[in-house]
């Protein structure tokens, strides 16, 4: 048995080791963070029995690392709450690195239109298009159901889409200005 939980991790780990560090990541802001959240999946995984797994392990991978990156941002909000109340009461504060991305213009306008979203709109989105999930497998995921998972992506697209025409039509206004 202890084979067998050899064998699915490996496997695990070359096959989805990449995808999930990528969808932590998108969630996070944050590659360390998502190391460790990863890191995390996998351990649980080794703790799975394989029988209680069957054809449902990528699925089964997201969902843990969903429930994960909730626990850590809840954390994280905490944490924030804690330093405002530290700094209200002139404590000193500990400050993090940023992290400075430069990416294309139109991925930057994409980059924008996401943040535009919902944390719930951008997670469904990324899981369908990034990650290739079917609603039934977000839903699993997420703890939604398929057809709020359904409404969920429909909104947000429609949401992405009304942004990049607004930020379209921004820019060609302001082309014909100069």
């Amino acid at each position: 048995m202890a084979q067998d939980t050899q064998s699915i991790l490996k496997q695990s780990l070359e096959l989805h080791e990449g995808e999930l560090l990528r969808y932590a990541e998108r969630l996070l802001n944050n590659g360390e963070a998502a190391q460790d959240i990863v890191q995390d999946v996998f351990l649980k995984l080794w703790k799975q029995p394989p029988a209680d797994l069957n054809s449902h392990l990528r699925a089964w991978l997201f969902k843990v690392c969903h429930n994960l990156i909730i626990d850590r941002k809840r954390k994280e909000q905490h944490m924030a709450r804690f330093t405002a109340e530290q700094q209200a009461q002139g404590e000193p504060q500990t400050s993090g690195g940023m992290r400075i991305v430069e990416d294309k213009e139109t991925q930057s306008e994409i980059q924008q239109a996401l943040n535009t979203l919902t944390d719930k709109q951008k997670e469904v989105v990324r899981l369908k298009f990034q990650n290739g999930f079917s609603y039934n497998e977000i839903a699993q995921i997420t703890g939604m159901s398929v057809n709020n998972v359904g409404n969920t992506v429909h909104k947000a697209m429609q949401k992405l889409k009304q942004t990049l025409e607004e930020k379209k039509l921004e820019t060609t206004q302001s082309r014909s200005v100069l």
